[in-house]
């Protein structure tokens, strides 16, 4: 028998999903950006359930990838303004964010005697 916690789980997905469904259908555009980054988080959460990390390099090829994404934009629109909140949003807090969870991993293995 399935627990609440999973049935709530997945009733939250499935009204995500819906969201998107009817957002996109009706807008008529695609974003096929927000999949990737869902997936990621998806994906991100089940590692972290299962007692283990992301990848320090994931973390640092996306944001890498998405901080000069967004560089080029501000460069075009010369909005030199927007420089130190693209490295802020896309590469400070997202390393701090899985700093931060490696470091509750490693604390939690060691106060409970796993290696």
């Amino acid at each position: 028998m399935a627990s609440a916690g999973r049935i709530t789980n997945g009733a939250i997905y499935a009204l995500l999903a819906l969201a998107l469904l009817l957002v996109f259908s009706v807008d008529a555009r695609h974003l096929r950006a927000a999949g990737e980054f869902i997936s990621y988080a998806a994906l991100s959460l089940a590692l972290l359930q299962a007692g283990q990390c992301p990848a320090w390099s994931t973390c640092w090829s996306r944001g890498l990838l998405a901080a000069l994404f967004d560089t080029g934009a501000a460069l075009r629109d010369r909005a030199l303004n927007r420089l130190p909140l693209v490295f802020l949003g896309y590469i400070v807090v997202p390393c701090a964010m899985a700093a931060l969870a490696w470091w509750r991993r490693r604390e939690s293995s060691t106060s409970s005697g796993r290696c």
